[in-house]
Formats: C-alpha cells, structure tokens, sequence
C-alpha cells in the first residue's frame, strides 16, 4: 500500500488497532511531499549557525562544487531535510492509532546524502516499514520499528534520491 498525502493518510483504516498488528504492516510504503522554502533555510541556518554560504547565498550555491544548475535557488541544509522527517505524520501517527501510545526516537543510522536539495521544490518523503520487533522498554510492551526513508527531488517528471537513512522508533502501549 502507498499513501501519498496526509488526507489519504486519514482513510488508512486509522493505522493497526494496536502495537501487536504493527507487524502486518512490514513492507508498506508511505509518502508525503513537502516544500523547503527560502525563509525555512534561513532560520535553520540562523539557528544552527551553518555559515557554510552555499545555503543563504545564489552566486555560492552556483559556484559550490555541487553547482546548482538551478538559477536563483540555494542548496538545503542536508540536516535540515533529515530534520523535516521528524515532522511527519506518518511515522508518529500512522501507526497504533487504536491504542495509546508514545513514540520514541531510537535513532538513524545509515544516512547518506546523496544529491543536493534545493529551495521551492517538490521534495518527496517515502517511508517503508522494513521491520518489527518485539521489546519492551519500562515495563511496557512495545515495538521496535525500523523504517527506510527515501527523499527524492522532483523535477519536472524526472525524480532524483536526495537521501537515504534508516531510522528506529518504538511505539510504546500506554495501557
């Protein structure tokens, strides 16, 4: 199954009834796309202190060695698109929506960027759910779920990987 935008997302049955069902669910794809505006860059930059000019300035991105081909755009903070992955409703809402539950960041690993990423376009957040572990953490029964994210640039009709990770997080039953 693919879902690709938050109101499909809503018709997904409301996600697995409960952390048990979520293993059901390995190999299913979920995608939302997102736009990284100038105004988001600059605040990350601000608020990170990223001095690297390649990020706030046309004539750097245009120069850098991954050469925007792209007038007038600025290359995205790679961290900024992995932060944006945290924002999304499909890896804390998607899943265990019929019992209550609490997401916890495990952790990435594995991330690559690949290519670069530029302001003001269409940019694609797949997930894929790759596999499901029984654990628990304080006492409660949980699950340890390892997603595959893929970000892609849309251009026009061609679609380039951005950046690839693997992130885990548990979805801890609150009965």
């Amino acid at each position: 199954m693919k879902v690709k935008n938050s109101e499909e997302l809503q018709k997904v049955n409301g996600g697995a009834e409960n952390i048990e069902n979520i293993k059901d669910r390995v190999g299913e794809e979920f995608s939302t796309n997102v736009v990284i505006t100038r105004d988001q860059i600059i605040s990350f930059v601000e608020v990170t202190g990223d001095a690297n000019q390649v990020h706030y300035d046309e004539s750097r991105s245009r120069e850098s060695i991954l050469a925007s081909q792209i007038e007038g755009k600025i290359i995205v903070p790679g961290f900024l698109s992995l932060s944006l992955c945290a924002n999304r409703e499909i890896i804390f809402n998607t899943l265990a929506k019929g019992e209550p539950h609490e997401q916890i960041n495990l952790g990435l690993s594995d991330v690559k960027f690949i290519a670069p990423v530029y302001n003001d376009l269409d940019i694609e957040y797949n997930f894929v759910i790759k596999s499901v572990k029984d654990t628990y953490i304080k006492g409660k029964k949980s699950a340890k779920v390892e997603w595959e994210i893929l970000v892609s640039k849309v251009v026009g009709e061609e679609k380039v990987l951005c950046m690839k990770a693997t992130w885990f997080v548990a979805y801890v039953s609150l009965k």
